[in-house]
């Protein structure tokens, strides 16, 4: 029942949003319309007065948000879409490429578990928070040349080669069982 709810009610907030975007002039002259009713220091204040009484409410549902596939395809896309423009390098990654790849759940070089639960905008991620590695770092952002893998590998490789990871990976391993 809850999820038939929330997704009425989606449905609902998209309608309303493509109709904003289809009507401006009538959005501005409601707007018009309001400010001359009740002031502008009035509707601020009553818009500051619904987020804190709707605080709570929000904050859930943008921490579910956050832990989603589609969340962080977004997010990852977006990052890399920024990176690719600054280092000024190719750039071919779509959201949907990214979304399909963060599906299979599991990072590409270690083959260990994604994590997706992190906290609303915490400063630090997991170690198995998704993260985009580029194979060659001299290339750009292509789908022939990302990869996705645990933020902790990403980090490890920024900084080393990856044999030098596998020869530690290899000598933690063989520690372990002797």
């Amino acid at each position: 029942m809850e999820d038939t709810r929330e997704t009425k009610k989606e449905a609902s907030n998209a309608y309303k949003r493509e109709w904003r975007k289809r009507n401006p002039e009538k959005v501005r002259a409601e707007y018009v319309r309001r400010v001359a009713k009740f002031g502008r220091d009035a509707l601020n204040e009553k818009s500051k007065e619904a987020r804190k009484r709707n605080y709570n409410k929000i904050y859930a549902r943008e921490k579910r948000w956050e832990a989603t596939v589609p969340a962080w395809a977004s997010r990852l896309h977006k990052r890399a879409r920024l990176n690719a423009t600054k280092l000024g390098v190719p750039f071919d990654l779509t959201v949907e490429w990214v979304k399909d790849k963060l599906s299979l759940g599991a990072c590409e070089a270690t083959g260990l578990k994604l994590d997706f639960a992190r906290e609303f905008k915490a400063k630090s991620k997991s170690p198995f928070a998704p993260s985009l590695d580029r194979r060659n770092n001299y290339g750009g952002y292509t789908m022939n040349n990302v990869q996705i893998v645990t933020t902790q590998y990403n980090i490890a490789k920024n900084e080393w080669p990856e044999d030098a990871l596998r020869i530690l990976a290899l000598a933690i391993v063989s520690r372990r069982l002797s």
